[in-house]
């Protein structure tokens, strides 16, 4: 039989070549439609370790930075030990941070413990990033950088009430920002925590 014998189906006629063209193409569209599906599924689940989760949000933002810590995180063994972020001049954005935001909101809470340190210092965050961090980082923290991240009184406000019942903070490094004289004196009324603003 020569490939350009005729295949007859219903009502159609196909060449072999035709046909292998047509069905290699609904074969393509499965894979891509059934990868795109697992993607989306990696992304919501909640058995994600803290790494894993994070390695998503950074290769999605794709500045060196950024990669060079999911990098990190992909050599790293998973372990119950606590793990430090720290993407300083990362070129990050709000939009940035809510890819952050995202892959903490998919973790497991005993996993979120983990997270011991964390800083965007030098990413301009502004107020929309600090208002997404507030709503993300978890009340273990122990140390958090947001130094120059264009931070003002609106952003600093809804960092200082994340502070505030952040059992777990220690340290808090939040100064050349846009935030008022008032701001940074109630940040400085924090107890327990050393604050440099």
């Amino acid at each position: 039989m020569s490939q350009y014998q005729e295949i007859k189906r219903g009502h159609s006629k196909y060449t072999r070549r035709g046909f292998g063209l047509t069905f290699g193409a609904a074969s393509f569209a499965l894979t891509t439609t059934a990868g795109t599906l697992m993607a989306s599924n990696s992304l919501q689940s909640s058995e994600l370790s803290l790494e894993e989760s994070l390695q998503i949000a950074l290769r999605a933002i794709g500045s060196d930075v950024a990669n060079a810590a999911a990098d990190h995180l992909a050599k790293s063994a998973v372990s119950s030990a606590a793990l430090s972020l720290h993407l300083r001049n990362a070129q990050m954005t709000a939009a940035d941070v809510k890819l952050i935001a995202n892959a903490l909101d998919r973790t497991s809470v005993s996993e979120l413990t983990r997270l011991g340190s964390f800083s965007l210092s030098y990413n301009v965050i502004g107020d929309e990033g600090a208002n997404t961090l507030a709503t993300c980082l978890p009340a273990t923290l122990t140390e958090l950088g947001l130094v120059g991240c264009s931070i003002g009184d609106q952003g600093g406000a809804a960092m200082l009430e994340w502070a505030k019942h952040a059992n777990g903070l220690r340290m808090i490094c939040i100064e050349d920002n846009s935030m008022s004289d008032q701001m940074r004196k109630q940040f400085r009324s924090l107890r327990g925590i050393s604050v440099f603003v």
